[in-house]
């Protein structure tokens, strides 16, 4: 049942922090850490921290007064002076004070042009920056964002701010998506030197060399490119210092050359020195292009694209985006209609109002989902998305990723002899950092319970699906389950399985058979079933299943057993591994969606449910991961819970007593 009360007062809440006071004249409110400065001509002043660290900022804070400060320090002249020096020091470390003084832009409603007031999006982007360049790191920044908060804007303008106050030499490319988008972006620079106040050191803006789409400061030896990807040859990439690229999930391939291509080699020019930019925008427009895999890498640790920030701007953070109601019946009323949806949305932040304006927008938009999340997206997840039918609901996926965290154990197993029976002999974990093997819980099938030590029979159970050997080809993966609350007796806590351990990788098929074996016997020789052959799944390198059975079949003693219809005899046989049909995929597909639902078990892997948010219905019916992305975790989880729930006998307690040889041999086969 909705709480009201309690919703309306957390909903006031967050209309406060949304329209929090925000004054960058005098440094309150924003993004950055500030100190009250006191001038008795002017009043109170809150400043950046770092003002405070240089010498001219120090002599303000000691003089406490314009006047003082022209008797302290004579050779500044008059208070008049005085006052531009404090200005043009404040605006080396206050861009929200510089944007509210010294630029104006078009307003989108019409009319006269008005200051540049960073709304809410814009500070959280700047915060970042400057965080950079307080700590002399190159700015580097990927920024996923929804429509219309200024995300273009708000680099651009910093890129100016650069230019015109701190750097000489120190030329800025702006690369658009469109031709039309860069002549726009050329009259807003236009527009910003034509304001710009007298009180500032001025700087012309002029055509160089005759050329249209490249402007020059004389004054800071500074020149602005400002082209497209439509004419490419507008984009000159030589002797760049700050770049910004727009709507790159726009860019189109042009006359033989990629959107990768060209942004490499313009980020190949620009030096990693404090106050270089190299800044990538964009709403995301589906999965699988190049800003979709930029962004991916930059939230992988390791990958090509580490060491960009990657930032992500949700509409809930847009004031703009929010629509009042008449009256607090009409608030109450739209609250108890709400779908699953709009709970979710409630979830992430937005405010009540907010969710009202979702509505109104996404009729809009014919009701159309999928146009709404690329959009307007709620996560970065949600942007990301091929089409408007993903298999399982993003706020069921966030659910179970509350209780995922990193392994205890990251690494490699191994024992005295690679393959055959002797295989099983000492086997042991080795720490790796890049190994194969991920751990949650170890392999202990002894515990105790009120001071008696049990033997926990069936606590295990693993299903793997076999990949290629190829960096592009399908990961191998095998899934572990451990049913121990499965218990009846922790039916009270709820009784739900959990993921154990994950085995994630690309080795010979041979070799990761004896892998997956010693494994499972190190796993009190679970219950480990191997999929025979993965429905729907491109097999690039061949179907290897019969490699991994002839491999281990003969040795491990618990494999998993289907019983099947011989088509010639007729008769009922034996077989060895689970066998995907499109009914059992089904089958799963809709029991996994259901645990996720009913938070029916303990996640633990967050690159699980990567893929489960990128898991969607096919145009021909079928299911899977999005194009370019994998399904892996997706087919080993719901293949390892339907075996651990449904196809394998429960857990039972047995007293150490009763199996004391079988656990003495049990321990002596294994280092634990």
């Amino acid at each position: 049942m909705i709480d009201i009360p309690s919703i309306l007062s957390e909903n006031q809440n967050r209309i406060d922090k949304l329209f929090a006071f925000y004054d960058p004249i005098k440094g309150i409110g924003g993004s950055l850490k500030r100190e009250k400065l006191v001038l008795e001509e002017l009043g109170e002043y809150y400043l950046p921290v770092e003002f405070f660290d240089h010498p001219i900022g120090q002599m303000f804070s000691k003089a406490k007064s314009l006047h003082r400060f022209v008797e302290m320090f004579p050779d500044t002249g008059t208070v008049d002076l005085a006052y531009d020096l404090f200005i043009n020091e404040r605006i080396k470390f206050d861009f929200e004070f510089w944007c509210a003084d010294a630029v104006k832009i078009k307003p989108k409603s019409g009319g006269k042009d008005i200051p540049f007031i960073l709304n809410p999006p814009q500070r959280k982007v700047h915060a970042l920056t400057y965080s950079d360049i307080v700590n002399e790191r190159p700015i580097r920044q990927i920024i996923d964002k929804s429509r219309q908060w200024g995300g273009s804007t708000v680099k651009i303008i910093e890129g100016t701010w650069i230019q015109t106050v701190h750097k000489t030499n120190w030329n800025m490319l702006v690369a658009a998506h469109i031709n039309q988008a860069a002549t726009n972006i050329r009259s807003m620079i236009k527009r910003v030197n034509k304001n710009y106040p007298e009180h500032l050191p001025h700087w012309d803006l002029a055509a160089f060399e005759g050329s249209t789409n490249v402007k020059y400061i004389p004054q800071r030896d500074n020149k602005i490119i400002i082209g497209s990807i439509e004419t490419p040859d507008s984009i000159r990439s030589e002797d760049i210092a700050i770049c910004h690229a727009t709507e790159i999930a726009s860019w189109k391939k042009t006359e033989g050359k990629s959107p990768e291509d060209l942004v490499q080699s313009i980020l190949g020019t620009i030096p990693r020195l404090p106050f270089t930019m190299f800044a990538l925008e964009s709403t995301a427009k589906g999965v699988g292009n190049f800003f979709h895999r930029a962004w991916q890498g930059a939230n992988a640790e390791g990958a090509e694209w580490n060491g960009m920030t990657p930032i992500f701007v949700s509409w809930i953070e847009d004031r703009n985006n929010f629509e009042d109601f008449k009256s607090q019946n009409d608030i109450i009323d739209f609250v108890n209609s709400w779908n699953e949806y709009d709970k979710f949305l409630w979830e992430m932040g937005a405010t009540i109002q907010g969710i009202n304006f979702y509505h109104n927008k996404l009729r809009e938009f014919n009701n159309d989902e999928w146009r709404m999340k690329s959009e307007f997206p709620t996560t970065a997840e949600e942007s990301f998305q091929s089409t408007g039918h993903p298999v399982f609901f993003i706020n069921d996926i966030l659910q179970m990723e509350k209780t995922c965290c990193d392994p205890i154990f990251v690494g490699d197993i191994q024992s005295d002899v690679q393959k055959g029976k002797e295989a099983f002999n000492n086997i042991r974990l080795i720490p790796n950092p890049n190994g194969y093997l991920s751990i949650w819980t170890m392999p202990e099938p002894i515990v105790e319970i009120d001071s008696l030590k049990y033997r926990v029979v069936n606590r295990f159970c693993g299903f793997g699906d076999i990949g290629g050997k190829g960096k592009k080809a399908d990961f191998s993966e095998l899934t572990i389950v451990d049913k121990y609350m499965m218990l009846p007796e922790f039916a009270m806590y709820g009784g739900l399985p959990e993921i154990a351990a994950q085995w994630h990788g690309h080795m010979d098929h041979d070799i990761m058979a004896w892998q997956w074996a010693k494994l499972g016997w190190l796993y009190d020789k679970m219950l480990l079933a191997i999929e025979e052959i993965s429905l729907e799944k491109k097999k690039t390198e061949g179907d290897h299943y019969l490699t991994v059975m002839d491999e281990v079949g003969e040795y491990y003693p618990n494999l998993f057993v289907r019983e099947t219809i011989d088509r010639v005899s007729g008769l009922m046989e034996s077989k060895y591994g689970w066998k995907e049909t499109h009914q059992s995929k089904v089958q799963t597909v809709d029991y996994l969606n259901s645990l996720f639902r009913e938070r029916g078990y303990i996640e633990r892997d967050l690159r699980a449910m990567a893929q489960a948010r990128m898991f969607e219905h096919k145009p021909d019916g079928t299911m899977g991961a999005v194009d370019g992305q994998k399904d892996d975790m997706v087919t080993t989880r719901k293949g390892a819970l339907w075996i651990a729930i449904k196809g394998s006998p429960p857990p039972r307690l047995v007293l150490i007593e009763e199996n004391k040889r079988e656990v003495k041999t049990k321990m002596g086969m294994a280092n634990f």
